[in-house]
């Protein structure tokens, strides 16, 4: 998302910084409320679309805030290449939280084959 308009640029940085998750990150427990909550539906998509990358998960002992922590607060800007992420912050601004949820469960499915031959975790 590119803004020439520095009034506009300030709405749209003012706009993302309004939303409940990032609204949770400065209020006492917000923080861990709010990843509770990121963490289940995480959980319950990984089971209901990977059940057996979830099963994987389960049996190697992997946490989902072994890795949703970061990809959530960076945006997954660590994980994927440039113009990717790029995408990614574009989408979540015009449609919202629940986008992030989609891109983590579409990371974890094109890793799914590596992770199910993997001895153990490897999504860092």
């Amino acid at each position: 998302l590119y803004i020439e308009d520095v009034f506009m640029a300030f709405v749209a940085f003012a706009n993302l910084l309004n939303t409940p998750f990032f609204c949770a990150l400065f209020k006492p427990k917000g923080l861990k409320h709010a990843f509770n909550v990121h963490y289940t539906i995480h959980k319950s998509l990984l089971q209901q679309h990977l059940p057996a990358v979830a099963a994987h998960f389960t049996k190697e002992g992997v946490k989902t805030d072994m890795y949703l922590l970061e990809w959530v607060l960076t945006l997954f800007c660590r994980r994927l290449r440039l113009d990717t992420a790029g995408r990614v912050w574009d989408i979540y601004l015009t449609q919202g939280e629940s986008y992030v949820h989609c891109v983590a469960v579409g990371v974890v499915k094109v890793l799914g084959k590596r992770l199910l031959d993997s001895g153990y975790f490897c999504l860092c």
